[in-house]
């Protein structure tokens, strides 16, 4: 592969061989080298769903007055584990999932069925203010996850937009052993708009910067402390 850089306002020719057949796919930001877990500050508690669940560090939760919630890639619990905690009243809303009814052929006269979900609330009340950290390494059921705390408005998300990748998938058999994959369903974020390729939009938008790169700076991560530091 050859690749011409401008680094500082020099330009670079570089020359790179491919020694990776593939690669695997990284959950979560390749910038945090954090652990499952760790006070930020005295009362800034900070936790990878990547690596662990907010039912086993529920104790630590209750007592930070923000928590800063990493959903970036795959995630290991479901969405009303932590949302039931952080709602007094029973929540009900629908789950942006539009399923086709296909009965004619030429895809004619197709009508959809909506999904909904209701969150039961479940002691102890966490009563911290929560930042969730988000980017396009979320996907599927990531997303879902995400549209429920932004439809509900209890949490801020900050960060990027996920990949708008959610829907239940169909599959595909071709010859050559090659398998095709899509999203059978129309999918909405909470709003209304467009998710697939949008994805779900943060509340606090980051960017990133060269200077952030260079350094391998979690600039996400970085804004959520400075937003939980001044939230106190």
């Amino acid at each position: 592969m050859h690749l011409n850089l401008n680094r500082r306002g020099q330009n670079l020719s570089v020359d790179v061989a491919r020694t990776f057949p593939y690669s695997e796919y990284v959950s979560g930001s390749d910038r945090n080298n954090r652990g499952a877990c760790e006070w930020i500050s005295s009362d800034i508690f900070y936790i990878n769903l990547n690596k662990t669940t907010t039912e086993a560090h529920m104790a630590e939760i209750l007592k930070a007055k923000s928590v800063i919630v990493d959903m970036r890639g795959y995630l290991n619990e479901n969405t009303e584990t932590f949302l039931s905690h952080l709602t007094h009243q029973k929540l009900t809303a629908s789950s942006g999932m539009f399923t086709p009814q296909i009965l004619y052929p030429d895809y004619k006269n197709v009508s959809y069925t909506i999904g909904s979900y209701t969150i039961e609330p479940v002691l102890p009340y966490v009563k911290a203010k929560i930042f969730l950290l988000s980017d396009a390494t979320g996907q599927s059921a990531t997303e879902s996850f995400l549209s429920a705390y932004k439809q509900f408005k209890v949490v801020t998300i900050v960060g990027q937009p996920t990949s708008g990748t959610n829907g239940g998938i169909n599959l595909v058999s071709m010859p050559g052993g090659y398998r095709f994959f899509y999203s059978g369903m129309l999918v909405k974020n909470p709003d209304g708009s467009k998710h697939h390729l949008n994805g779900v939009i943060p509340d606090v938008t980051v960017n990133s910067t060269i200077k952030g790169i260079q350094e391998c700076k979690d600039e996400i991560l970085e804004e959520a402390i400075r937003l939980a530091t001044e939230d106190k």
